[in-house]
C-alpha cells in the first residue's frame, strides 16, 4: 500500500522539470485522441488534468513552456491533417510541407500556453476560487483564440448526446465550462484541496446538467417520433478538389453535370429536396446558357434544389481590371425560380482572404502579387439569407461557417419555426485524413444549439443528417460517390432555442468574470508597488 501511494504521489507531484514536461506532452496527446476518434469522447473530460498537475507551483515562464508542449501534443495529433491540406491546396511537398505544417502546429500550441499562463497568473491573487477561474479561462481561450480552424473543447462530444442537450441554452461554451469544471474538481480532489461544501455544489451542478440532458434527449426522441418525414436527397460527387476552373467530367457538360443526372434519379426515388455539396465550379451564376438549362431541367423535376457555385464579375480598381469573386449558395424552387443568392461570410484566412489587408485595395493588390496562387481571394458576403421551401426555412452555410456557434445562431430567422440548417462543404482538401469526420461531428452541435435538423452535404463525404437532439439518422460512406435519400423528421412548428436568440450570454458572463478578476489583480499589484515605494 505504501509503494502504491508513493508512486501515485510522484505522478501528481512531479519533482523534476522533465517529469512535468513529459506529463504536459502526455496530456496534449491524450486530448488529441477524441479529435481523431469520436468514440473516445470521455477522455476529453480528464485530458486537461495532466496540464494542471504539470504547471502546479511553477513560475510563469515554466508555465508557458509546459502549456506550449501540451499544445504541440494536442495539435500534432488532432490536426495532423494539415499535412494533407497543404499538399493538396498549395502543392507543397516533403520538407516544405512539414515545415509549413510545423508553423501551423507551433502557432496553435500558443492557445494552451496562453490558457495555462493566464490561469496561473490570475489564481495567485485568490480573487475567485479555481473552480470558477479555470473553467472561465478555458472557455475564453477555446472560444476566442484566433486559429485558422477553430474547435471547441465540447465539440469532441458529438457521441455523448446526454451531455449535449443543455447547449440549447448555453451553446458549446456551456459544455466547455462544465468539462473544465469537472477537470478542476478531479484535480483538486487528487490534491486534497476540497471542502465537502464545494464538492456538494459541484456535484449538484453536474446532476442538474446530466439530469436535464437525459430528460431532453428522450423527450425529443418521443416528440420527433410523431413528426412527418421529408425525403431529402443528398448528392455526393466525390470530386478531386481544385482551385482552378475544372474540366467537365466525360459524358457530361456544364449544362448537364453528373449532379443533375443523380438528382433526376433521386427525384424518381421520391426526393422532395435535393442538396449538392460545395464542389468544383458549376458556371450556373455566370453563364446564362447554363442557368437556362438548369431551370429547364428543374421545372420538369418539380423539386427544390440547393447547391454551391462561384460568382465572378469584373471591376476596375485603381485603373486595373480585377475579378471580384463570391462563394455562393443557390436555391432553385419547385417553380424553377431562383431565390436570392447567399454569399459566404466566414472565409478561411490566408486561403480565401488575408486578415486586415483584403479590404484595403492597395495592400490587397500587393499581397496578391507577392503570394500569387497561394491566395484565392474571395469577397465577404453581405449577410444571412433564408431559403423558403414550402413550410421549411432553409439556412445555408458554406463549409467553414458551420464551425462557428454564434454565427450560425445569428443566421437563424427571427421566427425559427420550421428551420433546417443546410451545410455545403468540400473537405477533399484534407485527403484521406480524419478531418472531414472532425468537421461533421463538430458541426453537428449546431443542430442541438438551435434545436433544428441539420443536413450537411460533403463533396467527398461523410455527408450527414442530424436531428435536433444530436442523433445522426444518416452518415454516408467516406470517399464514395453516390446519391442518397434520407427520410428526415420535420415539424413546421419546431425550431430555434434560447441560444439561437441569445448566443452572446455565456461569453459575456465569461468576459465579465475575467475582466473583474484581471482588474482586481492589477489593482492589487499597483497597491503592492505603492507600498514598496513608500
Amino acid at each position: 500500500m505504501t509503494a502504491v501511494s508513493t508512486n501515485w504521489r510522484a505522478i501528481i507531484q512531479p519533482v523534476h522539470f522533465w517529469q512535468r514536461t513529459t506529463l504536459a506532452l502526455f496530456g496534449g496527446l491524450l486530448l488529441g485522441l477524441p479529435h481523431i476518434q469520436a468514440e473516445l469522447y470521455l477522455i476529453s473530460w480528464i485530458a486537461l488534468i495532466p496540464l494542471l498537475i504539470a504547471i502546479e507551483n511553477t513560475n510563469l515562464k515554466q508555465t508557458y513552456f509546459l502549456g506550449f508542449v501540451y499544445g504541440l501534443g494536442l495539435y500534432t495529433v488532432g490536426a495532423f491533417w494539415i499535412v494533407d491540406f497543404l499538399h493538396l491546396f498549395k502543392s507543397y511537398e516533403g520538407a516544405q510541407n512539414y515545415a509549413f505544417s510545423s508553423l501551423f502546429w507551433l502557432y496553435c500550441a500558443q492557445m494552451p500556453a496562453c490558457l495555462a499562463i493566464t490561469y496561473q497568473w490570475l489564481k495567485r491573487q485568490h480573487v475567485i476560487p479555481t473552480t470558477l477561474l479555470f473553467p472561465a479561462v478555458t472557455v475564453f481561450y477555446f472560444a476566442c483564440f484566433p486559429v485558422l480552424f477553430s474547435a471547441q473543447l465540447g465539440e469532441t462530444q458529438s457521441q455523448f448526446t446526454t451531455a449535449l442537450q443543455p447547449i440549447e441554452f448555453f451553446g458549446v461554451y456551456g459544455l466547455d465550462f462544465i468539462m473544465a469544471l469537472f477537470t478542476i474538481t478531479i484535480f483538486n480532489v487528487l490534491r486534497d484541496t476540497y471542502s465537502g461544501k464545494q464538492i456538494a455544489v459541484i456535484a449538484s451542478t453536474m446532476v442538474l446538467w446530466f439530469g436535464y440532458g437525459s430528460y431532453a434527449k428522450h423527450s425529443w426522441d418521443e416528440t420527433m417520433a410523431q413528426w412527418d418525414t421529408i425525403p431529402v436527397g443528398i448528392v455526393q460527387p466525390n470530386e478531386t478538389p481544385d482551385i482552378k476552373t475544372n474540366k467537365v467530367f466525360p459524358g457530361y457538360s456544364r449544362t448537364y453535370p453528373p449532379e443533375m443526372d443523380m438528382t433526376e434519379r433521386l427525384v424518381e426515388a421520391g426526393a422532395q429536396l435535393v442538396v449538392w455539396p460545395e464542389a468544383k465550379y458549376k458556371g450556373y451564376i455566370n453563364s446564362a446558357f447554363v442557368k437556362d438549362a438548369y431551370l429547364h431541367n428543374l421545372k420538369e423535376l418539380n423539386i427544390d434544389l440547393i447547391f454551391q457555385d462561384m460568382e465572378e464579375y469584373q471591376l476596375t480598381l485603381n485603373n486595373r481590371e480585377v475579378f471580384q469573386k463570391y462563394n455562393a449558395a443557390v436555391m432553385i424552387d419547385k417553380n424553377a425560380k431562383q431565390q436570392p443568392l447567399y454569399r459566404k461570410q466566414k472565409r478561411v484566412a490566408f486561403g480565401e482572404y488575408v486578415p486586415f489587408i483584403s479590404d484595403i485595395p492597395v495592400l490587397r493588390m500587393w499581397v496578391e502579387s507577392f503570394l500569387g496562387s497561394f491566395l484565392n481571394e474571395i469577397a465577404k458576403g453581405p449577410g444571412p439569407v433564408t431559403f423558403i421551401s414550402g413550410p421549411m426555412k432553409l439556412i445555408p452555410l458554406i463549409c467553414y461557417e458551420t464551425m462557428f456557434p454564434d454565427f450560425v445562431a445569428k443566421a437563424m430567422p427571427e421566427n425559427s419555426s420550421g428551420s433546417i440548417l443546410v451545410g455545403l462543404s468540400s473537405n477533399g482538401w484534407f485527403g484521406n485524413s480524419v478531418q472531414p469526420y472532425q468537421h461533421v461531428y463538430s458541426a453537428s452541435l449546431r443542430a442541438i444549439e438551435n434545436r433544428s435538423p441539420m443536413i450537411h452535404a460533403l463533396n467527398n463525404g461523410p455527408s450527414v443528417v442530424v436531428l435536433p437532439n444530436g442523433r445522426f439518422v444518416f452518415i454516408s460512406d467516406y470517399h464514395q460517390a453516390g446519391g442518397y435519400i434520407v427520410d428526415m423528421p420535420f415539424s413546421k412548428d419546431s425550431g430555434g432555442s434560447f441560444f439561437s436568440r441569445y448566443p452572446w450570454v455565456v461569453l459575456f458572463l465569461i468576459y465579465g468574470i475575467l475582466l473583474v478578476t484581471v482588474s482586481i489583480k492589477l489593482k492589487a499589484k499597483t497597491n503592492s508597488s505603492s507600498i514598496l515605494k513608500e
